[in-house]
């Protein structure tokens, strides 16, 4: 099955309800992790790893990565909770113009081995970032920063294994 057959098949069977006021968005959102961030970042094959409720509708948490990075994605219709754990430091730069330096980290649906305190200077390996906002453009510019610092980081030290 194709990766993106995949994910599609969990978002039919577990889409909300006509009824459901946030049906719309969390179609929005999901349309987005699977049409935009799966993209983004390749050769990985993503998976629902959890779930939660966020206005009473059972939202997915997402793994996926890039090279060696493994990125859990989880949204709740007010922000999103992103996990990183990486092989090495990733330098993120200018986190608050997409609003990723929220500092309120609930977690849920988040696997246990993935519940990291947030980004700072002496966190840069596994870690936390919140994206203060429901807004989609700054999600994808917080991916586009991630991606820039994993590219950037094989660069500087040893090769990241291909996944």
């Amino acid at each position: 099955m194709e990766l993106d057959d995949k994910i599609q098949k969990w978002f039919v069977e577990n889409q909300p309800g006509d009824q459901m006021s946030y049906k719309e968005a969390w179609w929005k959102n999901n349309c987005f992790i699977r049409d935009r961030l799966l993209k983004l970042f390749p050769h990985y094959i993503a998976e629902v790893v959890g779930t939660h409720h966020s206005k009473s509708i059972k939202c997915p948490v997402i793994k996926t990565g890039y090279k060696s990075v493994d990125i859990i994605w989880q949204y709740n219709f007010h922000d999103w909770q992103i996990m990183i754990k990486s092989p090495v430091e990733l330098d993120l730069h200018d986190l608050e113009l997409y609003k990723a330096d929220g500092t309120y980290f609930y977690y849920q649906g988040i696997p246990e081995e993935y519940k990291f305190q947030p980004y700072s200077k002496n966190n840069k390996k596994q870690f936390a970032i919140d994206v203060s906002s429901n807004d989609l453009l700054d999600v994808w510019a917080f991916a586009l920063e991630l991606r820039k610092a994993i590219d950037f980081a094989e660069t500087i030290s040893v090769k990241f294994k291909e996944v």
